[in-house]
């Protein structure tokens, strides 16, 4: 494997241990390397065009020092691959089954979304209100990117042109805009037994309506302890009116990226 990389990757990799990470839906390549000295991950995406990772790499970059984030090592592209290496986060995922206080986790993972969401925007260079990421949907459609076989169980079998109609018409008017995590699942939160200890998966990180993060991590909650747990966080989170067509909205809209 390390033959195959790039010059600049493979002089910070040399001689580590090797792991493929099997966990998250992102279709990237990511690899866990380790020595007695050294924690790194490797993401490798072979999508010619999109530039995903180093979209990430710049949101790590401005988050630096703000939030618990991964530091950027090296990223490099070429004509056929993208590569970020980055430092780990220390502790575990809350997705974890070792995690057994259930209620813990959730209320950690309110509050993680908390600090993301008090972070000022004002200068902040990455922007997704709700019109732009329904026409980014859009977009994906046309192009036929969307993959109709990972629909959430409620929408399995319809098509994504069909959802697309669906997303238009239910589109908020007004966006509650913090700086969002964008995809803010139980994953890409990483505890301690104190609570938070970092956040991974940067690359939709950016200014947005606060409910696109609510609802992805609201699906995610669902999807890993049930439903029951889903009102707690809110609590935890101190949300005292939910819009549950926002809620709704981005979970939809999810359903395209």
């Amino acid at each position: 494997m390390i033959d195959s990389l790039p010059e600049e990757i493979s002089l910070f990799v040399r001689n580590m241990n090797w792991r493929k990470d099997t966990v998250g839906r992102s279709g990237d390549e990511v690899y866990q390397l380790t020595s007695k000295t050294q924690h790194y991950y490797l993401k490798i995406k072979s999508e010619p065009g999109t530039e995903l990772l180093k979209l990430e790499s710049q949101v790590l970059n401005w988050l630096k020092g703000k939030l618990p984030v991964p530091e950027v090592v090296c990223y490099h592209n070429d004509s056929f691959k993208e590569y970020l290496l980055i430092t780990e986060v220390p502790g575990l995922m809350a997705s974890d089954p070792g995690w057994q206080d259930k209620k813990k986790v959730v209320r950690s993972l309110a509050e993680g979304l908390r600090w993301i969401h008090s972070l000022p925007i004002e200068t902040c260079p990455f922007s997704y209100p709700a019109g732009l990421l329904v026409q980014a949907a859009g977009e994906r459609v046309r192009l036929g990117m969307v993959d109709e076989d990972d629909f959430d169980p409620c929408r399995m079998g319809k098509r994504a042109a069909e959802l697309y109609e669906e997303l238009v018409r239910s589109e908020p008017v007004y966006n509650d805009e913090v700086f969002t995590h964008g995809d803010y699942c139980l994953p890409n939160v990483i505890l301690s037994p104190s609570g938070v200890s970092g956040f991974i998966d940067w690359a939709r990180g950016g200014a947005a309506d606060r409910y696109r993060d609510l609802g992805i991590a609201a699906r995610s909650i669902a999807d890993n302890f049930g439903d029951t747990y889903i009102p707690y966080f809110f609590e935890a989170y101190e949300l005292k009116a939910i819009d549950e067509e926002k809620i709704k909205f981005f979970q939809l809209l999810d359903e395209f990226f």
